[in-house]
């Protein structure tokens, strides 16, 4: 048995008293408890469903086809609301109130329009400042089989994404500095190959024709929803209080639809991106390994050991370099002992799968790793390399390094 170091939990490895769960607030209705109980019996499904698969491949599933479907219904009845709008105002010119109803609805149709989302335009990181990186991020994706990314984004978060944005569709890449440090060179590969691998991997929710009837969705929700004005005289007011409260009535029964079909579209697209979580970890595994992927969710499961060490460098106390944190952020990660790991490793185990969870489990997405073939790597980075892209970046540690420092600060004083 692995010796018990301070200031980590005791706990016994054999019958797993005191490996201490996650707390999550109790159901309180039975819709809550039903709710929480279709989402670990779809965690569960979906789990079995693709361990015993004999490849793990995206598909066409009956949730993805019904998200589709309605962003079908959402995407046809705002141009009908445009191109009726504009025929309204072209076939009575001298009517007042054929005007102002097309008006409303070319308004409308316009509010309601699929947003592309904006490309970030702070953290970017140009392939001449950092080529290295560049190369792994080209070399991975020839793995993976897709596109390279078109913008690079280097940030101070424990994380790293993926996204398509911008009218010109630009393929983005994010990487969290900190998580960058921690990570042995065919983990780097193995978190790179996972973002990438959502291009490819029939995510839909990051697409453009479903997300944004989402994003749709919502504001119709937003423009029938009542609203009282704020900041107005209450004895001015009070004679239009009963009209308001007739015309709220009707706008709250006209807002329900929308309001219903976007929770239904955001649960399907949620059970789709948990089962892309999966098929994103499938293919990482085999770009970089299985042993690599497995690790880097277990680093990421250290993440409140990275939050206290930078609680450590916005004590008020500390004079020193801010852009120091990462390399103590690995170092602390580094100490962590394998007992400590393996609890946090069980509570994460313990973790049941949520409707209204983007990604599974982590406990889960493990052990499926685990239970699948293990793969050995197709797309290799070497120490010299990894070192290459620590130099390529050495530039960004002391500003992200203080804003990451700065930001903690800022929660600490506020509390």
């Amino acid at each position: 048995m692995l010796p018990v170091v301070p200031p980590y939990l005791t706990w016994c490895h054999e019958c797993g008293w005191n490996v201490k769960a996650v707390p999550r607030p109790l159901p309180t209705g039975r819709f809550d408890r039903l709710y929480e109980q279709a989402g670990r019996r779809a965690g569960v499904r979906l789990e079995r469903e693709l361990s015993a698969a004999g490849k793990l491949e995206p598909r066409l599933t009956p949730s993805k086809a019904l998200a589709y479907a309605i962003a079908v219904g959402v995407h046809v009845l705002t141009l009908l609301l445009l191109v009726g709008g504009i025929v309204l105002i072209a076939l009575f010119p001298s009517k007042i109130f054929a005007i102002g109803a097309g008006v409303l609805m070319v308004a409308i149709a316009l509010l309601v329009r699929p947003r592309f989302g904006k490309v970030p335009d702070g953290d970017l990181v140009p392939r001449e400042q950092a080529p290295s990186l560049f190369r792994l991020v080209d070399r991975v994706a020839a793995a993976v089989h897709t596109k390279t990314v078109d913008v690079l984004v280097v940030d101070d978060d424990y994380n790293a994404a993926w996204a398509i944005l911008g009218v010109r569709r630009k393929r983005v890449l994010q990487l969290g500095l900190p998580l960058i440090a921690v990570l042995e060179p065919q983990e780097r590969v193995g978190v790179v190959a996972h973002e990438l691998a959502h291009a490819r991997n029939g995510d839909s929710s990051r697409g453009l024709f479903v997300g944004s009837a989402i994003r749709g969705l919502a504001q119709w929700y937003v423009v029938l929803a009542p609203h009282r004005p704020t900041g107005v005289n209450e004895a001015m007011y009070a004679p239009i209080g009963l009209a308001e409260r007739v015309a709220n009535v009707f706008l709250w029964l006209l807002s329900r639809p929308p309001l219903l079909l976007f929770q239904l579209e955001v649960t399907l697209l949620l059970q789709d991106a948990r089962r892309a979580e999966y098929l994103a970890d499938a293919i990482a595994a085999r770009v970089a390994g299985s042993d690599a992927v497995i690790e880097t969710h277990e680093k990421l499961l250290l993440e409140s050991s990275f939050e206290q060490v930078v609680r450590q460098f916005a004590h008020p106390s500390y004079r020193g370099d801010e852009g120091a944190v990462f390399d103590a952020v690995r170092a602390h990660l580094d100490t962590v002992p394998r007992r400590e790991r393996e609890r946090r490793r069980r509570v994460a185990m313990l973790e049941a799968s949520s409707l209204g969870a983007s990604h599974p489990p982590t406990g889960q997405r493990i052990r499926l790793l685990e239970q699948r073939r293990i793969h050995s790597a197709e797309a290799t980075l070497t120490a010299a390399e990894s070192d290459e892209i620590d130099r390529d970046l050495s530039g960004l540690r002391a500003p992200l390094g203080r804003r990451l420092v700065e930001n903690q600060r800022s929660l600490l004083y506020r509390r």
